[in-house]
């Protein structure tokens, strides 16, 4: 049974090794192999992760199953009272279990003022686009990141609530 608990700093190791996990599956097309792990270094290692884990206007929700971390999702309000997506993360084995959809539904619950929830998409991630869609978000905009050396696309979405 998956249960969803709010993170604390001593998770920090086990958020770290889901994020490379799904992160090295979902941007391995940008980077050759040798590239990759430098890559994912310079998007992940760069996060302000621990100031985030004590950040009391952060969500930060873990999905656990018994000891393993299956995924998580942080959360910010925005001050036009919109709740703004950070990042959901599920690890690749746990995909189409209803996980991310636990997470994204705990968090929204979480702002229940919240009138929109907006968040962005990498453009070429189309597990990530179709489990957004499937879940009423759609596109408002696109603008793009960089990635090491390597231009991506965002697609900025938004699901009004209410």
């Amino acid at each position: 049974m998956v249960r969803v608990e709010h993170a604390a700093i001593a998770d920090r190791d086990a958020i770290y090794r889901v994020m490379r996990k799904t992160w090295e599956a979902t941007y391995r097309r940008y980077f050759p192999t040798e590239r990759l792990i430098e890559a994912r270094r310079a998007w992940l290692d760069a996060l302000p992760l621990e100031s985030e884990l004590a950040d009391p206007n952060v969500l930060f929700l873990l999905a656990w199953e018994e000891a393993t971390l299956l995924g998580f999702v942080t959360a910010r309000a925005l001050p036009s009272e919109d709740l703004y997506v950070l990042r959901l993360y599920v690890l690749p084995a746990y995909h189409r279990r209803g996980i991310g959809t636990l997470l994204m539904n705990t968090a929204i619950a979480s702002y229940p003022d919240a009138s929109t929830v907006r968040l962005d998409v990498d453009a070429g991630n189309q597990k990530g686009l179709a489990f957004w869609t499937k879940n009423a978000f759609r596109e408002t905009g696109r603008k793009t990141a960089r990635v090491a050396d390597v231009v991506i696309t965002l697609i900025e979405m938004e699901k009004p609530l209410g």
